[in-house]
């Protein structure tokens, strides 16, 4: 055998084989896989079809190296005309949520006017140094911050406006707190840290939480913002001229969706006299243009949508775990990353405690299930992970293709 033919490597796996034991592909010439990478990686594909046109030619292949392919995105075909009423219809449905917002933090500017004895408005709450990337949660709650927040000055702790509003109103109170916990209106869970002792400064101001949630419990919390000043009411402002000649479509809640033939609909409930037993469940190959008005209609009555077979659009890029799993990792010192980039921190359902986990042993979990020392099944919640960034460097691919499979696109 020829020397070159002895030193051919597979291009899933980079291993050196001999030449009886990989599949050349037929279309490209240059490519080749070995039996084995075709059996674990493409087990849905035979050896016959990968000589007629292998993964990387069908867009496919799951190796690394091309898991990290940057993809640039097409812009949309889509009419102008029909994406300004789309967004128009975004902007009509987020209005309240801004106003929400906006009144949340003119309280807080009056709570602080009456903390400090003077006048304050937004110009006069620090913005935080963060990044645009960075996504500030609660240290108590978890929830992600938008905008108004309190952060002690020095243990770093941020703290909601929810979260305050809840201290002001008692929410945390021992005698209340065990009252609500016999009523059973509160889930006490294991991991959750008591934190009855916090109270209000007798002059309104509130201290940071208690040692117990992790934090040093002895400095005053500050009022901090994320953004530019007045940039919420400069977001309502203008979402209010762009919507202002918007008309919504009606929409009648009291009866069935006349539209809905029994191809696009799914039984889900058997209530007598009921007009939402059935489903709205389009097939995403069938997709109109203008079945975005149907699924709005859905959608504006808290309805929820189930669109089938949306994998059948995209290129058949591998979502196994194992694949995931080897995209995510990064075992290269030279790459920045956040953490090890080896473990992640979930939280486990039942009793809502942080844990750290390897991330080969997280991705197993989807394939073997994980169980804990009572042989009760575990079920795992990742903690702000991966971050939009890190989705995008890490596995392009699969983020351009979960992209593009997204029904009603636009609307999203």
């Amino acid at each position: 055998m020829h020397t070159a033919e002895k030193g051919l490597t597979c291009h899933q796996c980079k291993n050196l084989t001999d030449k009886v034991n990989l599949v050349f592909c037929s279309k490209c010439t240059k490519k080749r896989y070995c039996y084995d990478c075709i059996k674990k990686w493409y087990p849905e594909t035979t050896s016959e079809e990968v000589q007629a046109a292998c993964p990387f030619c069908m867009e496919n292949c799951n190796c690394k190296a091309c898991l990290r392919v940057k993809v640039i995105r097409r812009p949309s075909d889509k009419d102008e005309n029909v994406k300004l009423k789309q967004l128009q219809y975004l902007l009509l449905k987020v209005l309240p949520v801004l106003r929400d917002i906006c009144a949340e933090q003119n309280r807080e500017l009056e709570v602080e006017t009456a903390v400090r004895g003077v006048p304050v408005t937004e110009s006069d709450i620090t913005r935080c140094d963060a990044s645009i990337n960075e996504r500030i949660c609660c240290d108590l709650c978890h929830t992600s911050i938008s905008n108004f927040h309190r952060n002690c000055p020095k243990c770093s702790c941020d703290v909601c406006l929810s979260c305050c509003k809840e201290l002001r109103e008692g929410f945390y109170d021992q005698e209340k707190n065990g009252k609500r916990n016999a009523e059973g209106t509160v889930n006490s869970k294991a991991c959750v840290p008591d934190i009855s002792s916090w109270k209000l400064n007798s002059d309104g101001s509130i201290p940071c939480p208690p040692t117990e949630s992790g934090s040093c419990g002895t400095s005053t919390l500050e009022l901090r913002r994320l953004c530019e000043c007045d940039w919420v009411q400069k977001l309502i402002t203008n979402a209010e001229e762009v919507t202002l000649q918007f008309q919504p479509p009606d929409v009648d809640i009291a009866h069935e969706c006349s539209s809905c033939t029994s191809i696009i609909s799914r039984q889900a409930a058997f209530r007598k006299n009921g007009h939402d037993n059935f489903l709205y469940c389009p097939n995403a190959v069938d997709l109109a243009e203008d079945d975005i008005v149907h699924f709005q209609s859905h959608w504006m009555k808290a309805e929820p949508v189930i669109v089938r077979n949306v994998l059948d659009k995209t290129s058949g890029l591998s979502w196994d775990p194992m694949v995931m799993w080897r995209g995510c990792r990064e075992m290269n010192p030279k790459v920045k990353c956040k953490g090890d980039g080896k473990s992640v921190r979930v939280l486990d359902c039942f009793d809502w405690c942080e844990v750290e986990i390897n991330i080969h042993q997280f991705f197993q979990g989807y394939l073997k299930g994980r169980m804990d020392p009572k042989g009760m099944p575990v079920m795992l919640k990742l903690k702000d992970w991966p971050p939009s960034t890190l989705f995008e460097e890490r596995l392009p691919r699969h983020n351009s293709e979960f992209i593009s499979a997204l029904p009603f696109l636009c609307v999203h």
